[in-house]
């Protein structure tokens, strides 16, 4: 396997171990992780300092579910980069099969991680966060879609 491919494929389950750690976490510590970030994000943001204890907390709670659902877009968009890259590595030829493999390769590892999520205290089977993490997963795959045929086309012009 070449070296590229080979990266490609160990960031892939790389991100997908990321996942799972993630949905192994019961809801309380889940909370607790995902309120830590969301709050660290708050108080990144310019202005954060001027306002009150008590604003910052309101704001931290209104953004937490948001800056949730992004977390899972965002898992599944690298998910979807990586693997659809692994998949396509070296191939100028994209044919739908193979982008469709990849979105349902994806599709199925969200479908799976929500029914873990369903045996873990706490936590439930969400089929809107499956939506979200579909479109993540279809928005990184046609990034590296949109990447190849750019990088096949200038290289043709410049044959």
């Amino acid at each position: 396997m070449e070296p590229g491919r080979f990266v490609l494929w160990v960031l892939t389950l790389v991100v997908a171990s990321v996942i799972f750690v993630l949905s192994s976490q019961p809801a309380a510590q889940s909370d607790k992780v995902s309120y830590t970030v969301t709050e660290a994000i708050v108080n990144a943001m310019p202005g954060s300092q001027e306002i009150s204890c008590e604003e910052k907390h309101d704001i931290v709670r209104q953004l937490d579910s948001k800056i949730r659902k992004f977390a899972h877009f965002f898992l599944y968009f690298m998910l979807g980069i990586f693997l659809t890259g692994a998949i396509l590595y070296k191939t100028y030829i994209i044919d739908k099969k193979t982008v469709g493999l990849a979105i349902a390769i994806c599709f199925v590892y969200a479908v799976s991680d929500e029914i873990h999520q369903f045996f873990v205290d706490g936590r439930s089977f969400q089929i809107k966060d499956i939506f979200i993490d579909t479109c993540g997963s279809i928005f990184g795959g046609a990034i590296v879609i949109l990447g190849k045929r750019y990088f096949n086309r200038t290289r043709r012009d410049y044959r």
